[in-house]
């Protein structure tokens, strides 16, 4: 008899032992209960609970109206059948006196489920497995008959044996005789024998040259060759021919057609267009249209060797100005207006009455006329479409707008044309190569009197032999109208190569600034990341990477003004093989080369400082680099307040407060910036170090603290409550990774690092409101934060 002792019970209860006894049937087994009866005479009997769950019982199962004998050791008896034999049952007692009233539940105990496999056994009927009845039940295993011997019922197969897996199979044979064999696939082939369950090629095969088909229709000369059937080309010359005469006589050679010797149409006169060869026949090409616009001392020609072509009118000869239709005087192909009156003082040099037409002299800036080096003519044959074309940031950047391009240096020029978006009529500028390099030349056009109310439209010209080639219409969008006025403004940085992996999202979020029509872009460093490029295989060297991500950012380049700050990979080091150089044509306001190329622009009712921090190092007191940018800082922010701009907002590479970072890592910077930042009331201070974006509660005193008197998300705030850092570097770079502090530090109020991140800064004199908008993985704009300051 097997017992298991489960504990007390309450008052008036019983405790309880068990012990199995005979099976009753197939499906139920009967049990032997002991229990030790209470010591109170109220005691007349038991009821026996059972249940299929622990605690789950119903109404009782047994009634012991009596209290059984006990043994010496104060133990009785009772036997419970009908117990489930494949289930676990769970049993307790009550005990209960002459009225009927039941004491609490004894212990619980339970009757474990037995094993199926102990009265059916266990018969998979697979000779390839040992079949074992365990305490978890039938186990059928292959191991121990794996490679036996066995029969897969398959006649087709021989050394038929059991597999690790418990199946059986075999080798799968072709034939057991000749006769199983059927005919060679290759028609060039003898019959087939069989040899060891498999079919071999026979030994009498056709001979060479003679007619087969490979059934391919691209071959139209197919014979056997060593037996197999070989499709080639040709057996002739008469199976090439394509029937034109226009690409020559085909051949035939060594089973291979060889093409002809095409038909010249050209007469080598480019102006009546290109003849070309139909129909066995040379038809005339259409003849070149050269373009009109080159201005009233300009007449366009056609050379028949080159193209078309400019020639310039002699200086001193009369003409008509394209502006105004006054006389004038041609001087460097410049049709200049003869003066009204005579000049106050002899002036060879008279001013131009083009307002949009840039001065080229630095010692005259009165001079219309655009250089004529000696290398345009020798340039005559250089064609090429217009690149990186980009607008610079101005003084005036309300009114005029300087774009510049690279083009051939070819002596029709480069024009830009510009509309308003509303207005079908382009209006032409001949523009001014203000750098050349060979036969490539760097132009630029300035507008001027453009209207802060309107949209505008342009494009510039490379060169072609059919003559300009126009590049595709960009936006230009002015400025605000007054200090007053509302505008828009994006910040972006850790934008990396579409192509490279870890930036899966950089063209997504460029796309999406260039659909926001914004005058003015911030770049907060993180470029082309060109040694993450490398190592991904999306560029080959650092200058390809630079190039594809110019061309790759030129949706926003060509279409704002893109005024950037470096960040570390933008700076020459072990690791990045960037320099500041690289991107000197964004820098047009710093020399990227200085001990210091921090700078700052006034834009509207904002005043926006770009600080050249490309890491913690470049604001550390303790540095000279950075003892001299905080020295300039705090020059420029009191110059500033002193104008009286309604905002101001510092923009840098390296991050004073992040997730990813330890607080003591950058105290002493944060020290050093605070006095400053809090003497002249900066309101935001945006960085783009990190892969994630993070915003701060406002932050004062000497050492940024949070204010313990706001809530931990502020979303709307006042200048008064202190200065807002926000970090947003995962403007297109997705290689998240897990926060360094997984806590939420005091002085965060939002962190994000689940999607790449732009920012919208939304300016006037009454509001500052900064929207942080992410993509989802669809590619879908969301919004990630959003917060006003007053």
């Amino acid at each position: 008899m097997m017992e298991r002792t489960l504990g007390r019970i309450a008052a008036c209860a019983a405790f309880v032992l068990l012990a199995l006894a005979g099976t009753a049937h197939a499906q139920l087994r009967n049990v032997n209960l002991t229990f030790r009866p209470p010591g109170d005479a109220r005691v007349v009997g038991f009821h026996v609970y059972v249940g299929a769950a622990s605690q789950s019982y119903g109404d009782y199962r047994d009634d012991i109206n009596f209290i059984p004998p006990v043994d010496s050791n104060g133990v009785a008896s009772y036997a419970l059948t009908g117990i489930e034999q494949f289930q676990n049952v769970y049993i307790s007692l009550k005990s209960y006196d002459a009225t009927g009233k039941e004491s609490g539940f004894s212990n619980e105990l339970v009757v474990a489920a037995q094993q199926q496999c102990l009265v059916n056994g266990c018969n998979d009927n697979n000779p390839c497995t040992t079949d074992t009845c365990t305490a978890t039940g039938c186990v059928f295993d292959p191991a121990p008959r794996a490679g036996s011997t066995c029969d897969d019922g398959n006649a087709m197969t021989f050394s038929d044996m059991c597999q690790p897996s418990g199946t059986c199979a075999g080798t799968l044979g072709q034939c057991n005789a000749d006769a199983d064999c059927p005919a060679p696939a290759d028609s060039c082939a003898g019959p087939q024998s069989c040899v060891n369950h498999k079919c071999v090629a026979g030994s009498s095969p056709k001979p060479d040259e003679t007619t087969c088909s490979d059934g391919k229709t691209a071959t139209k000369y197919d014979v056997c060759r060593s037996g197999v059937c070989r499709g080639f080309a040709c057996g002739n010359d008469a199976q090439c021919s394509d029937g034109q005469a226009c690409d020559g006589v085909e051949r035939c050679v060594n089973n291979a057609c060889v093409a002809g010797t095409p038909m010249v149409c050209s007469d080598g006169n480019v102006c009546n267009g290109t003849e070309t060869c139909v129909g066995s026949a040379c038809v005339p090409g259409t003849a070149m249209q050269c373009p009109t616009d080159d201005g009233p001392c300009f007449d366009a020609f056609c050379d028949p060797t080159l193209g078309c072509r400019v020639t310039m009118h002699p200086d001193g000869e009369s003409c008509l100005t394209q502006m105004s239709g006054a006389d004038g005087t041609c001087a460097a192909g410049v049709c200049v207006a003869t003066p009204t009156q005579p000049p106050a003082s002899p002036d060879p040099m008279p001013p131009t009455n083009d307002p949009n037409m840039t001065p080229t002299d630095p010692n005259n800036p009165r001079d219309p006329r655009p250089p004529v080096t000696p290398s345009q003519t020798a340039c005559s044959g250089s064609f090429a479409a217009a690149t990186d074309v980009h607008q610079e940031l101005g003084q005036d950047s309300e009114t005029t707008r300087t774009i510049v391009w690279n083009a051939p240096l070819n002596p029709m020029g480069s024009v830009l044309q510009y509309r308003q978006e509303s207005d079908g009529f382009w209006r032409s500028l001949r523009a001014v190569p203000k750098k050349v390099n060979g036969c490539d030349a760097t132009y630029s056009v300035t507008l001027q009197n453009l209207s802060a109310s309107a949209r505008y439209r342009y494009r510039v010209s490379g060169a072609a032999t059919t003559g300009r080639d126009f590049s595709d219409g960009f936006a230009l969008q002015p400025g605000p109208a007054t200090p007053r006025s509302k505008f828009k403004v994006a910040f972006v940085a850790g934008n990396g190569l579409q192509q490279s992996a870890p930036s899966a999202e950089a063209d997504a979020v460029l796309d999406s600034i260039k659909k926001g029509h914004f005058p003015l872009v911030l770049g907060g460093g993180g470029y082309a990341l060109s040694a993450e490029a490398i190592a991904n295989g999306a560029a080959s060297n650092t200058q390809q990477a630079i190039d594809m991500w110019k061309d790759q950012a030129s949706v926003v380049t060509s279409n704002s003004i893109f005024a950037p700050v470096l960040g570390d990979t933008e700076v020459a080091s072990s690791v990045h093989q960037e320099v500041a150089a690289d991107y000197a044509e964004y820098l047009t306001l710093t020399d990227p080369n200085a001990a210091n190329p921090s700078y700052s622009y006034d834009f509207g009712s904002t005043h926006f400082v770009a600080v050249n921090a490309p890491t913690v190092g470049n604001i550390h007191p303790s540095t000279t680099a950075g003892a001299a940018t905080l020295a300039w800082l705090d020059a420029d922010l009191a110059a500033a307040r002193a104008k009286g701009v309604r905002w101001i907002v510092i923009y840098m590479h390296a991050d004073l407060f992040s997730s990813e970072k330890t607080d003591a890592s950058v105290q002493t910077p944060r020290n050093a910036i605070a006095p400053m930042l809090m003497k002249y009331g900066v309101n935001l201070v945006l960085s783009g170090e990190g892969n994630s974006f993070e915003r701060t509660r406002p932050l004062k005193g000497a050492s940024l603290a949070p204010s313990t008197m706001l809530p931990d998300l502020q979303e709307v705030t006042t200048a008064n409550d202190g200065v807002i850092f926000m970090r947003s570097g995962s403007g297109g770079h997705v290689a998240f990774k897990p926060w360094l502090r997984a806590a939420q530090p005091t002085w965060s109020a939002v962190r994000d690092n689940t999607h790449p991140v732009y920012l919208q800064l939304t300016l006037s004199d009454k509001q500052l409101e900064v929207t942080a908008y992410g993509l989802d993985e669809k590619g879908k704009k969301v919004l990630v934060d959003d917060l006003k300051i007053f």
